[in-house]
Parts: C-alpha cells; structure tokens; sequence
C-alpha cells in the first residue's frame, strides 16, 4: 500500500489557524495531515491530527511567503511518503473525500486543479488556457523529484514577483 500525506507549509500567523482551512482535510481517513512550519518555533496552538514539523527559514528567495511558495516542493523530500496533496495554509478547503491519491495521479508525476483565471501567457511558450494554480497539487514524491527541483532552483535564480511560483510551475510542466 503506498503511503500518502496531505502537507500544507505555512509561517508566522497562519500557522495559529490552521483549524480554519487546513483540517478540513481530516475527512480523508487514513491519509495523515502535515503542517511543515518555517520558522524558529512551533506554534503555541497545535491541533490534533496535525502533525506538526519545524525547519528553519532560508534567505534564498528573498521573502517570507516566496519561500513558503517554492520551498513546499522541495520539503516534500522530507517526508516519508510516496503521494502527496500540498494545499495552501490559509485559503484551501476539503469539501468531500477524495479519492487515493495515486488514482487521482493516474500514473502521471503531478495533478493540478487550474487558476480561477487559467488563460496565461507563460514564457518561452506562449498562451495556456490552462494555467495551474500552485496552491492545490498532487504529486507522486519520488517521481517528480526532477520537477520539483527545476521549479525550485528557478525561485531562487531568478526574481519576478513574490508569486511567481506559479509561472515556474507552469513553465516546467
């Protein structure tokens, strides 16, 4: 049986609330919550059935919630599992059980749900009509380490904005 996670990384106020958005999630049984916190300490409200794990901050992406953008990709590789839903913190709801991740895959290495506007210009190919939001994605960790990694050094080389994860994203896939 494969081993999923549903992990959200998150800093400073957000990760007091996380019973707002991030729990939600706990309907899915079986599959673990991990809230992956950077910073120097844990939250002083921690809830049950999140399990909470600290790294440091970096400077490699020059703001707090850039790193928190393109850091949660390569964090994966902490964890002990094979799939893995990575939502934002503070604005993603469960609304209903999903089904096993590695179905939702469908032998792919990442499953995205597209941008509330998903028509982009995307550099170096032109227009998508389906841009894909950086804030709920499906991956199967150990496959789509390349990708990851790619998206990753692109944050910490290259600077347009402070979400520009997206645009990474989008250009590596």
């Amino acid at each position: 049986m494969s081993r999923s996670a549903i992990v959200t990384v998150a800093f400073g106020r957000s990760t007091e609330h996380l019973d707002y958005t991030f729990t939600s999630f706990a309907m899915n049984t079986g599959v673990p919550l991990c809230a992956i916190v950077v910073g120097n300490e844990l939250p002083k409200r921690r809830l049950e059935g999140i399990r909470y794990e600290l790294v440091p901050p970096v400077p490699d992406f020059s703001d707090p919630l850039r790193e928190i953008y393109f850091r949660r990709l390569e964090l994966l590789d902490r964890l002990d599992v094979d799939y893995a839903l990575v939502v934002d913190s503070y604005d993603v709801l469960c609304l209903q059980p999903l089904p096993a991740f590695e179905t939702v895959l469908g032998g792919a290495d990442v499953a995205a749900c597209v941008e509330h506007m998903g028509a982009r210009y995307v550099m170096g190919q032109g227009y998508t009509a389906n841009f894909l939001n950086g804030g709920v994605f499906f991956w199967n960790v150990p496959k789509s380490r390349d990708i990851r990694s790619e998206i990753v050094e692109r944050g910490r080389s290259h600077f347009r904005t402070v979400a520009d994860d997206q645009y990474c994203i989008n250009e590596v896939i």
